[in-house]
């Protein structure tokens, strides 16, 4: 047996030690940006919805009564998240930082007044995410992929070896509507989720075929796809001309979850070399989340506005992990509350925003990019020139890694 062959064995028994199902988060090694569609000014404002400002009508419908004439917005974003790229030089394991951006048109909406009600529509799309790795598909017209006798692969397992192999898409398609009565105003919504998001990593087995145990190379390929259809709820109450209170739910997607393996020449192979074979198809669900914020008029010119969101994060670990092929339950993700808060001060026809917010880790389990939690800072400044006003923001976090800027554009102010 040489050094390589009996390293592969020593990784492939530790591997059926760690075996779990892992989530997208876990398997790609970064933490995902909430996908919630949020205005440009809010993402200034430390990622707070503002009661008495802009309507945020997927974050909160029912801040769509903030408009009084037919409006139309258009954002754009570039956006960077960082991870972890673990890789093999000879048989020395090597790991390194790196940084996953990309830019989009994220947003585009319009609201206008109905009668007592007004009703928006939004498309918004989170900067696709991508690993430098790319991700592969088997030949045509190769046979389908048959793995040797492994007695401890229920899940997939931690792989031995992890390319930046990933991808990540997720759309949105919303409408909205906001009615008031009084001092309370109510708003409702539904949006359309469509999430595609896919994770390749190679993986060693521990391959008993008797007389003889070895080393059997393979290609993991964890897709999750689909869509869904979910609410958004929201409420806002102006307890004084200046000052509001709101409270917003959002809802969350489930989609199919598809565990495939194919198999691989050797462990380094960037291709598969067989076809695909399902080993398991579950669901994966999304966070939802629930707001509650105020928004002050402290001057004429000074507005601070704040926000607190728990999410439930502790929906999208539905599975165990495997120990030697015995099951236990899966613990690791927990739910988190995001404190949010922003200024913003009128000069004129300028505008001057800044803000801060709080991301805590929540995954207990030991993955640093998840569990770590995250401090942003944020800026940014809006400029109305005639019925439009042209936005801008910054959010910058205490992880260099992490950042987004934010261009949005609005007419019918």
């Amino acid at each position: 047996m040489n050094v390589r062959t009996a390293q592969l064995l020593l990784l492939s028994i530790l591997s059926a030690i760690t075996a779990s199902a892992q989530t997208f988060e876990e398997v790609a090694s970064l933490r995902l940006p909430d996908a919630t569609p949020r205005s440009t000014r809010a993402v200034a404002l430390g990622g707070a919805s503002d009661p008495l400002g802009d309507p945020d009508m997927a974050a909160n419908p029912a801040t769509l009564l903030n408009i009084k004439r037919p409006m139309f917005f258009v954002q754009g974003m570039r956006s960077s998240v960082g991870a972890t790229r673990y890789f093999q030089i000879g048989s020395a394991p090597g790991v390194e930082q790196i940084s996953a951006g990309a830019s989009s048109v994220s947003q585009i909406a319009a609201a206008m007044p109905v009668g007592a009600a007004t009703i928006g529509v939004y498309y918004a799309a989170a900067p696709r995410l991508a690993g430098p790795d790319p991700l592969t598909a088997p030949p045509e017209e190769s046979g389908i992929y048959i793995p040797g006798y492994c007695g401890t692969c229920e899940f997939p397992s931690k792989p031995v070896n992890v390319p930046a192999a990933f991808e990540r898409r997720d759309r949105r398609y919303g409408v909205a509507m906001a009615w008031e009565r009084g001092a309370l105003a109510l708003g409702a919504g539904v949006e359309m989720q469509v999430v595609r998001q896919e994770t390749q990593t190679v993986n060693a087995l521990l391959v008993t075929r008797p007389p003889f145990v070895f080393p059997q190379d393979e290609r993991n390929s964890l897709l999750t796809d689909g869509r869904a259809i979910v609410p958004n709820l929201g409420m806002r109450w102006r307890v004084t001309p200046q000052l509001a209170v709101a409270a917003a739910y959002n809802g969350a997607g489930s989609f199919t979850r598809t565990w495939r393996v194919c198999g691989t020449d050797h462990i380094d192979a960037p291709i598969c070399s067989s076809g695909y074979r399902e080993v398991v198809s579950t669901r994966s669900r999304m966070p939802d989340a629930y707001r509650a914020g105020l928004s002050f008029n402290a001057t004429e010119r000074l507005r601070l506005v704040g926000e607190a969101v728990r999410r439930k994060w502790s929906r999208t670990a539905e599975h165990g992990r495997s120990v030697f092929g015995e099951f236990q339950p899966y613990q690791g993700y927990t739910d988190t509350t995001e404190l949010h808060a922003g200024a913003e001060y009128k000069l004129s026809s300028v505008s001057l925003r800044a803000g801060w917010w709080r991301d805590p880790g929540h995954d207990d389990f030991g993955v640093p990019e998840i569990w770590q939690s995250v401090t942003h800072r944020t800026v940014g400044a809006g400029i109305n020139v005639g019925a439009a006003r042209l936005d801008l923001a910054y959010d910058n976090a205490s992880r260099p890694e992490y950042r987004r800027a934010v261009v949005g554009l609005t007419f019918g102010l």
